[in-house]
Order: C-alpha cells, then structure tokens, then sequence
C-alpha cells in the first residue's frame, strides 16, 4: 500500500490534528505518497508540509466539481481516508476503485447507506478521542503508532522573515495568544453560530493582568495576534507601545500582532508557556510539548476533550468573566 489520498476540506487546525496519523503513515512507509484534498482555508498551509506529497484544492464551481469527482472514479490510490465528515468527501470516497476506503461520519445513516463498507465506516461517537480513532484507522492498514508521531513538525525548517521573531531566545519568555475569542461571544463555523460562555476582557483589565502575569512569572512576554485584528490587542498595543519596548521589572513586553501561522509556530515552539482560548495553538503547542494553558467552554468540556485527549504539558480553564478566569490562570503558573 503505497498511494493514500485523505480529505481534509476543513480548517487548518483539523488537518494539524491529522498530521499525527500522517506522521504515523511516513514513519513506517517512508517511500508512500500521500495526496491531501482541502479546502480554500487550509490549502496554503497543506501544500507546504514536509509530508504531504500532493495537495489539491476541493473546487467551488460545479463545473470543476464534475471534473474532480470524475478523476476521483479514474483515479488509482491504494487508501483513501475520509476524515473530514463532509458529505462531498464521502461521496469521492466511495467512487473511488481504491482497494482500502476508510470513513469517518457523525451519523449512522452512513452505515446503512453503503452497507458494503460498513466494517470501514467509523462513527466518531465510538471512539473516546480522536487519537484513538486514528489509532484504530493505523490499524487498520497496518500500521503501528507511536509517540514519537505526536511530534509532527520536527521534519518542518521554519523561519521567520522578522528578526525579532529569529531573536527572542527560546524558553526566555510566556507567550499570550490574544485572537478575537477574549472579546467575542459567538464564533460563527461554516453552518452555525457557536456561542461562547463571555469572557468580557476590556483593555484596562488585560494591561493590569499582564503586569501582574510578567512580575510573577519573572519572564519576558510575547502577547501575539493573526491577521484577524482586534480591539482588545489594538488596544494592548497601544498602551505598552507607545514608547517601543515596554519593560516591567526589567521583564520585556513585546507585541507581534498580525502575524502569520509561520511565524505563530515559531513563537510557540520558542515560548515556554502559551496562555490561548482554545484553537490550534493548543494543537501546535502539544507537537513542540510547549506548556498550554488552553481556556474554552465548560458545557462543551465533552467535546473539546475528544481533541486534546492526546495533548501533552496541557492544562486547561474554563470560560469565566475575566476577573475570576486572570485570578486562575495566575494560580496555574
């Protein structure tokens, strides 16, 4: 079994949790060609992971999708994995004249539907986490997993085009992730709102809590942000920046907003601990067993677990109004 193609036309944080099984299939079939199928979210980033071999871009248009699904009835893998749980993929899936078709779905349905399969049709629901559903997938095309697979960037040369990132020196620092999800109160997916229990950080609160977080860490600080601005990190900015570098008992506060998921990898592989509400932060960190302190929503505990079953130097708060969630995560360090 050399050819595997896996559909993963989703978000960059759902392919960075598949890298495990990814790793797992390099590892003990190192000549294997892996082909990724993804989304316009995540295609830029699988194109260029040390081992992925091929990546393509599931189209928009329903003329190329004609096209893509006819190459899927020609095409010649040996295992094809449906991991994302989309419709589309699973309909590629089961066209294809692949030997092994492995499919992972959210309802029974699917068992009944293609009762050919069934034996390789995996309900998430059975599993206790996903690194145990991808454990069983290993399994299945014969293939042991291993540890050492939860390490799935130590192939990866990454460097930053900004010498303040390729500067900081590693583990002599905490990192503060500050996206949108301090502020907000809803995340909106592809098919729903999500809502979130609120945190309410104002700017005057997140200053105070990270002076109180340098002076009794007794390390620098990175506080960082995407390309998706906020006011909460506009506003930090603006308070410890106005002077260039701001220093608390000697401690430096540096703020490196609108950076891109190279440069975050960097920080976080640098960081000695990294404080974010829950994303793939949480997910990189674990690969580089950098310290996390993950925050997300108690009424989803359930959920949240079934993805960070596996995550190592992981500890985790709740959502809480900010001035009970700074006095805890002050009590974590």
């Amino acid at each position: 079994m050399k050819k595997f193609l896996i559909f993963r036309t989703d978000r960059v944080g759902d392919f960075i949790l598949s890298c495990i099984l990814i790793k797992s299939i390099k590892r003990n079939k190192p000549n294997s060609e892996i082909t990724v199928v993804c989304s316009d979210q995540n295609y830029e980033y699988v194109k260029n992971y040390s081992l992925v071999d091929n990546a393509k871009l599931y189209p928009k248009k329903f003329v190329k999708k004609i096209s893509f699904y006819h190459s899927m009835i020609k095409s010649n893998y040996d295992c094809i994995l449906s991991l994302d749980g989309k419709k589309r993929s699973i309909f590629a899936c089961v066209v294809t004249k692949a030997q092994l078709k492995i499919i992972t779905v959210t309802k029974k349905i699917y068992k009944k539907i293609f009762f050919n399969l069934k034996d390789n049709i995996l309900l998430i629901s059975d599993f206790k986490s996903r690194i145990e559903e991808f454990k069983f997938i290993l399994r299945k095309i014969d293939i042991d997993y291993s540890d050492k697979d939860l390490d799935i960037f130590d192939n990866e040369k990454i460097k930053s085009n900004f010498d303040i990132i390729n500067k900081i020196p590693e583990k002599s620092f905490n990192q503060l992730h500050l996206d949108e999800k301090w502020i907000t109160e809803a995340y909106r997916g592809r098919r729903k709102l999500r809502n979130f229990e609120p945190i309410n950080a104002s700017i005057t609160q997140m200053c105070r809590f990270i002076e109180k977080f340098v002076t009794k860490s007794k390390k620098d600080i990175v506080i960082s942000a995407g390309a998706e601005t906020n006011s909460l990190i506009n506003g930090v900015k603006e308070k410890f920046n106005k002077n260039g570098v701001f220093a608390i008992n000697g401690k430096k506060i540096i703020i490196l907003d609108n950076i891109s998921f190279t440069d975050l990898k960097i920080i976080i592989k640098k960081a000695e601990l990294i404080i974010a509400c829950h994303g793939s932060p949480a997910h990189i960190a674990s690969s580089f067993n950098t310290k996390i302190i993950d925050i997300f929503d108690q009424k989803n505990e359930e959920f949240y677990k079934f993805y960070t079953n596996h995550l190592r130097n992981y500890k985790y708060l709740y959502r809480k109004d900010f001035n009970i969630l700074a006095k805890n995560i002050l009590q974590l360090i």
